[in-house]
């Protein structure tokens, strides 16, 4: 892995890191809507909620909307993806990281797929990024609330309008 620099590797244990943490927590959190089990919604009424979007009268949610939840479940499985890709690929090519520590030795051709897939995995999941950030600044507009204070705080507003 030729170029490759240890700021690189540093990200990604940092945004790995992360991932755990957000995993772990959607499971152990006190808050009600930061936990997996409240946006888990069948693809079915993910579609609809999309579709409602777009006619221009979506309803409203307290917690993660359908589509929402849909794009963070999918942001979360190429984090999963860009984590083990890059895992694979520096231990196999770096003799370093978290497997190569516990004497895994991935085989030539998975570690260099890994390394020809790590970076159009993230290229894919910056795209979702961005539609999850147009879906809120949508529903913030749609709605007139304040999102990302609602995220903050762990509080919105039950009635709408400004949280």
């Amino acid at each position: 892995m030729p170029g490759f620099d240890p700021l690189h590797f540093w990200f990604g244990y940092f945004l790995a890191g992360l991932l755990f943490f957000r995993v772990v927590w959607g499971f152990v959190s006190p808050n009600p809507y930061a936990r997996f089990a409240s946006f888990a919604y069948a693809p079915r009424v993910m579609i609809g909620h999309l579709l409602d979007i777009f006619r221009g009268h979506p309803k409203r949610y307290l917690g993660h909307s359908p589509a929402g939840s849909g794009y963070i479940y999918i942001i979360l499985s190429l984090l999963v993806l860009t984590a083990l890709t890059g895992f694979i690929a520096q231990g196999y090519y770096e003799y370093e990281g978290p497997l190569w520590a516990l004497g895994v030795e991935p085989p030539h051709a998975l570690a260099r797929w890994c390394l020809h897939l790590h970076e159009p995995i993230v290229d894919v999941m910056l795209v979702f990024i961005a539609g999850h950030l147009a879906g809120v600044i949508t529903a913030m507009v749609q709605h007139k609330e304040n999102l990302v204070l609602a995220m903050l705080t762990g509080y919105k507003n039950a009635q709408g309008g400004s949280a």
